[in-house]
């Protein structure tokens, strides 16, 4: 501690309470402005003297606080963490399910502009089932999606 008039330290010093019936003394413990009490006031004129009970229960409450304080906010990182790893992960499968029906997407395109030019029916058949294929696929694909956004939105 440091004193409020010289910025110095404050150092422990204890009076001496008054005799009791059965014939003991208490001694009560104080910091006091260590340059007050050499100077006895000259160099400095604090004259106060704080309980040490008081000033020790401040900082046990301090440091009780504090370590309450820092559970807090552990427990608030590792929430925060664990969002942010699973709304990565969220975004990571919503990307690839994107990409896979853009894919899908424009291979089924290709397979309908291809149908117009083919000529053998034999062959525009198998187009026109590659074309299903790819529609049914892309509805999985979306509906996947749907589902993960759906989760997400349930669990927010």
């Amino acid at each position: 501690m440091k004193c409020n008039e010289c910025g110095r330290a404050m150092n422990g010093t204890y009076t001496i309470g008054k005799t009791k019936k059965d014939g003991t003394r208490s001694k009560f413990y104080y910091y006091k402005c260590d340059v007050a009490i050499k100077s006895k006031g000259q160099n400095c004129s604090n004259k106060k003297m704080v309980r040490c009970e008081k000033v020790d229960n401040i900082v046990l409450d301090i440091f009780g606080n504090a370590t309450v304080l820092l559970n807090v906010l552990k427990t608030l990182y590792n929430y925060q963490k664990d969002a942010l790893e699973n709304n990565t992960a969220y975004l990571e499968k919503i990307n690839e399910l994107e990409n896979k029906i853009k894919k899908a997407e424009i291979a089924e395109q290709n397979v309908i502009s291809s149908i117009g030019e083919v000529t053998d029916p034999d062959f525009k058949m198998k187009l026109i089932s590659q074309g299903e294929e790819l529609s049914k696929q892309i509805r999985q694909l979306r509906k996947q999606k749907n589902e993960l956004n759906v989760n997400k939105k349930n669990k927010a």
